[in-house]
């Protein structure tokens, strides 16, 4: 934590980690009000400071602020859930090995292919989790998809991300041919399909 005496002698609290923190004194600055927090991620800021005062009080960590847009609320803690997921990939990483786990398997009949690849195919578990979570996070980052972090409403994103089908052309060809002309939808890297093994 760094504090900065300015010229009356008041304290100015700088909520950043500086190099070299402790990890004792990762983020130990006292929490300050929605009201006071003045950023572009006030949201994922009180998220996040929320989870550390009491990570085990899940009720608390979902209510939002009065007056908060839900989406946006929602949309937060979604990016929040892919941020603690990567560390827990991290981890993984020291237990999970290709050499080891070398397919993603649902049960001993179906194996997961990894979207993550120009063709869905077979990945190691542990990479099959880094593709996933990356696919997530670049979604979510994605001014295609979420052009803005403060609006997030439900109408915005089924717009973007479900596209209304295209009818099928009656041209006389075949059907494959209209199917060319549907509007592509997307498809989310690491997002899985699974077949019989």
């Amino acid at each position: 934590m760094v504090v900065n005496q300015s010229m009356t002698e008041s304290a100015t609290i700088v909520r950043r980690n500086s190099s070299g923190t402790k990890t004792k004194e990762w983020c130990a600055w006292p929490p300050a009000s929605f009201e006071e927090m003045d950023s572009t991620l006030t949201v994922q800021q009180l998220i996040q400071q929320t989870i550390r005062s009491d990570p085990s009080n899940i009720d608390h960590i979902l209510t939002p602020p009065e007056n908060q847009d839900e989406g946006v609320w929602k949309y937060e803690h979604l990016r929040q859930f892919c941020l603690e997921l990567n560390g827990l990939a991290v981890q993984l990483q020291s237990e999970c090995f290709p050499e080891q786990c070398s397919q993603m398997t649902a049960t001993e009949q179906w194996i997961f292919l990894c979207a993550a690849h120009k063709t869905p195919k077979e990945c190691p578990a542990i990479d099959y989790t880094r593709h996933t979570l990356d696919g997530a996070a670049c979604l979510l980052n994605s001014n295609k998809y979420f052009p803005s972090s403060w609006d997030c409403s439900l109408d915005n994103l089924s717009d973007n991300l479900f596209p209304p089908p295209v009818p099928p052309m009656n041209t006389g060809r075949s059907n494959s041919v209209s199917e060319n002309l549907r509007p592509e939808i997307p498809v989310i890297p690491g997002h899985w399909d699974a077949r019989v093994a």
